[in-house]
């Protein structure tokens, strides 16, 4: 009786595993046929058997389909990117047949043999509709049936065919039809040339305005320069506006640059104070220059709080009339010599070069291969040395003038040798970078940039001055500083068309001699006092010239009394 039990006990045990496997084997198979039916794949039928495709389907998502002997029919079909669960959902319906799943197979029959076998009708009561779109994007019209579809209902669409697949009961469908009705309406189609601007960057900018809603198109051609635009009529009337203001003349700057070299007396040690320049006004003629701001520079100039903007580039503007003054002003420190005198257009935030000076050669040599393989090359480069300007402008909605500016002064101080005897020059460079603003028609200053050139002279007897020890009895040293100041002018001026390109700049009045200029205390007192160069009086220093070339005290200029 105990071997009984034991044996019953055995039996039910075997058979609880048995029925857990079998559950665990059928879980998994039904888990293998679900993810074989979101497996996405690409299709396009034509005129196909429907027992082929389900064939195709089956291998391409390693499920098991089993179809009865009266399934039938032929799809043509373009899917692209779709579940193999939404294509066959769009089989069956389209061709009336019905399939339900059990474990992992999948059994396609006709709608009659489901109804013979369950009692019932096939309980999927969706259609499938199929709409080609002309105007719409099929994404946008999907995006807009969402609010109309039921929550079995699926939209399927092809961008490049333009086609829309709808499944959803019929009353749905028939909703959805009458919102596309609704949407798809005809677009109007412009072709419009550009004057100004390119075809391609005006297209860039307004593609995103129409793919907003995904209805409508642009498109450019670069050889002909033409927007071909299509949208409906209520947007074309906003696009339209856009492209008129995107396609208007480019502003473009005038710039008149002069570049002057001054040698400074020596009585006006430390170069000239721009803060203090003559001014015109009722009761005096001289005028403070209008500041803008003064940026420090690389400098061996030995300086104290004493000196003011010495060391220093300071920037400032002038009004057309008071620009012929300054220049007549210039001329009574001594020398000014015009380096440059350029006038360019510059288009609307562009950026201009100009440079004056030299271009110094040197030579790079190579050296390849070794032992008795050993090649030698040259090459000739090239250090660019002298004044350089750079300008960019970038035009205001208030006829203001923002300019980067970048003046730069290099110059050749000598050689250095390398060990292989080759000679690099050495350049020493002093550059400014800033950003000012200014009104259109008015000239920036920018002062400070100095530099000094020390000449050292000998002169003695013949053969005696060259005698060891006594030879400097006959001889004598003298060393001598040439102090010159570079001033850059920059007058912008806004241009809009021919006429202002055509105007002529500001006249400027000739510089009289320094003689000339002493004199014409009695003619400042006359109507045409502003005709005469402004005279300026040196202030004396007792400060004694250093080995460097620069005087121990600060100097500066000041207007002569009337």
């Amino acid at each position: 009786m105990k071997t009984i039990r034991q044996i019953v006990i055995s039996l039910l045990v075997l058979s609880a595993v048995v029925l857990t496997d079998v559950q665990s084997a059928f879980t998994e198979s039904g888990a293998q046929a679900t993810a074989g039916l979101q497996k996405k794949i690409f299709l396009d039928l034509r005129d196909i058997n429907v027992v082929d495709v389900l064939k195709f389907l089956a291998i391409e998502g390693d499920i098991n389909i089993v179809t009865s002997r009266n399934v039938q029919g032929r799809s043509t079909l373009l899917l692209r990117n779709v579940p193999i669960q939404d294509a066959l959902d769009i089989i069956v319906l389209s061709n009336q047949l019905a399939y339900y799943m059990k474990g992992d197979i999948i059994y396609v029959m006709t709608e009659n043999e489901y109804q013979q076998l369950y009692g019932e009708n096939y309980n999927d009561q969706r259609k499938v509709l199929t709409r080609q779109l002309r105007y719409v994007k099929p994404s946008y019209a999907a995006s807009a049936l969402q609010s109309v579809q039921s929550g079995l209902g699926k939209v399927l669409i092809d961008e490049e065919t333009g086609t829309l697949i709808m499944i959803d009961t019929p009353d749905k469908l028939e909703a959805m039809t009458e919102l596309l009705d609704e949407i798809e309406k005809k677009v109007e189609t412009k072709v419009i040339p550009l004057s100004y601007a390119k075809a391609r960057e005006v297209e860039a900018q307004l593609r995103t305005r129409l793919d907003a809603k995904s209805v409508g198109s642009i498109t450019s051609d670069e050889r002909s320069n033409k927007l071909f635009v299509s949208a409906y009529p209520e947007r074309m009337d906003e696009v339209l506006p856009l492209i008129e203001e995107l396609d208007s003349q480019t502003k473009a700057v005038l710039i008149e640059a002069r570049i002057l070299q001054i040698t400074i007396n020596p009585k006006f040690d430390f170069g000239i104070d721009w803060e203090s320049q003559p001014h015109k006004s009722s009761s005096r003629l001289y005028r403070n220059l209008d500041i803008v701001g003064s940026f420090p520079i690389s400098s061996d100039i030995s300086t104290d709080s004493s000196i003011g903007t010495v060391g220093k580039i300071a920037v400032g503007n002038l009004s057309n009339n008071e620009f012929t003054t300054e220049l007549k002003a210039l001329k009574q420190v001594q020398n000014t010599e015009v380096l440059a005198n350029p006038r360019l257009m510059i288009l609307n935030g562009e950026e201009a070069n100009i440079n004056i000076g030299d271009r110094v050669p040197y030579v790079v040599t190579t050296t390849t291969g070794t032992g008795n393989n050993v090649s030698v090359s040259e090459e000739i480069k090239f250090i660019d040395v002298g004044i350089s300007l750079v300008v960019s402008p970038t035009i205001n909605e208030d006829n203001m003038i923002t300019m980067r500016i970048r003046p730069e002064i290099s110059s050749q101080t000598g050689t250095l040798t390398t060990p292989a005897g080759a000679k690099i020059p050495q350049v020493n460079t002093t550059f400014i970078e800033s950003s000012v603003v200014v009104k259109s028609g008015k000239t920036i200053i920018l002062g400070g940039l100095k530099r000094d050139d020390l000449t050292k002279n000998d002169k003695g007897f013949p053969y005696l001055s060259d005698i060891p020890v006594l030879g400097h009895l006959f001889k004598s040293r003298s060393d001598t500083t040439k102090r010159t100041e570079i001033i850059i002018l920059i007058t912008p001026k806004i241009v809009t068309g021919e006429k202002d390109v055509i105007d002529k700049p500001v006249p400027i009045k000739p510089m009289k001699s320094d003689a000339a200029a002493m004199n014409t205390s009695a003619a400042m007192k006359s109507k045409d006092a502003m005709d005469q160069p402004i005279p300026i009086k040196p202030i004396k220093t007792d400060g004694m010239v250093n080995s460097a070339g620069m005087d121990s005290k600060p100097v500066f200029a000041e207007p002569v009394p009337k």
